[in-house]
């Protein structure tokens, strides 16, 4: 405000002055104040095109408010200092090199999670879980809090994998142990004579349904009702209709607790599951009192 009115009093004064000297064309006081009012004009002027001509480049708010970086910036537990007190440079680029190695040494190279836990890719599932439908969906979204990278996750869900069989095999043993001690407590002395009674009628009915003896011991081997309705069987099973190996003979020196615990017989992989199967159901058949 105050150059305007500086500028409106020199135009004035100008207006007003030796009419010699304006005539003169600025030769005299009023051409000087023609001359500096124009150039008080001009400057006023420029300033405004050069207001225009930073707006398009950086601002003053960001040029005076970006804060300098300098030395002093890098954290304190990074300085290293000469003898003559300055940085030295050399030694904190060292130093703060060694810090973000370790650093990445203790997170691993797996990178970053995924941006939504549906994107976790599950590792290639072992031999025995082919067939297996896992839900995997809460666990991921457990990992995604916790930050893992898919690399994480499918390291973590890879020992999971290796481990389930033998969780679930350990969960099924668990189980048998105690239905035969809920059965042995049932069926008092009676309990060897039923269990190799439900056993028998078992195979009759894989032999009847044209399926393996395994699936019917996975489909009710551990539900006790199943097996006393089994073992309430097992007197209208008569020795003229015990399956065809049983009228076979044993082995020399065939031990069935030996047979019942071998590998041949708990695996049904096994390259002679069927021969000791068939070996059991024959002792069996033979013995419907069971083991004594």
């Amino acid at each position: 405000m105050r150059n305007r009115n500086w500028m409106k009093f020199v135009l004035m004064d100008a207006a007003t002055g030796d009419g010699g000297g304006a005539a003169g064309g600025g030769a005299g006081d009023g051409g000087a104040a023609a001359a500096a009012a124009a150039g008080a004009a001009g400057g006023e002027g420029g300033a405004a095109a050069g207001g225009q001509e930073g707006a398009g480049g950086q601002s003053a708010l960001s040029a005076g408010g970006a804060p300098e970086w300098k030395l002093e910036s890098v954290p304190e537990k990074f300085h290293v200092k000469k003898d003559d007190g300055t940085f030295d440079v050399e030694a904190m680029l060292r130093k703060t090199e060694e810090s973000r190695a370790e650093l990445e040494k203790r997170m691993g190279a797996g990178g970053i999670r995924p941006k939504d836990p549906a994107e976790y890719k599950l590792p290639d599932m072992p031999e025995a879980l082919k067939d297996v439908k896992l839900e995997t969906a809460d666990f991921a979204k457990k990992a995604h809090d916790l930050g893992l990278s898919q690399e994480q996750y499918a390291g973590v869900m890879a020992e999971y994998l290796n481990l389930l069989p033998n969780l679930v095999q350990g969960q099924a043993q668990a189980q048998s142990q105690e239905v035969v001690a809920q059965l042995n407590e049932l069926w008092g002395e009676s309990a060897k004579a039923n269990f190799a009674g439900a056993f028998t009628v078992a195979n009759r009915v894989a032999e009847k349904m044209g399926v393996p003896f395994s699936e019917v011991e996975a489909a009710v081997g551990n539900n006790p009702m199943a097996l006393r309705i089994l073992a309430s069987f097992a007197d209208e099973v008569s020795e003229d209709k015990t399956p065809a190996a049983a009228n076979n003979a044993l082995p020399a020196g065939f031990s069935i607790e030996a047979a019942i615990t071998s590998e041949a017989y708990t695996n049904s992989a096994h390259p002679e599951h069927k021969k000791v199967t068939d070996q059991v159901n024959a002792w069996y058949a033979k013995n419907p009192n069971g083991i004594k």
